[in-house]
């Protein structure tokens, strides 16, 4: 029997015989991938977070983290390493 997870993993990796990867920069990084994305009609939205320094955590937001609470895409996290 084949469960329900691995059909859904199925349908995703077929899907990705679509995906183009496109690296975005602007001066504020949330709001030009969220523009990017909309123009683009964009069905997901993958990105690859980083670790932050003790200090970089206390005077810089996350990028990430702006985009999970503010994006209308599903948002796949894939690790650094």
């Amino acid at each position: 029997d084949v469960c329900s997870s691995d059909l859904a993993a199925s349908h995703f990796i077929n899907s990705c015989e679509k995906a183009s990867f496109q690296f975005i920069t602007g001066d504020n990084v949330p709001v030009a991938i969220e523009t990017y994305c909309s123009a683009r009609n964009a069905s997901l939205l993958v990105l690859m977070p980083h670790h932050h320094s003790f200090l970089e955590k206390l005077f810089k937001k996350s990028t990430t983290s702006t985009l999970l609470f503010h994006t209308h895409l599903p948002v796949l996290l894939l690790p650094e390493n």
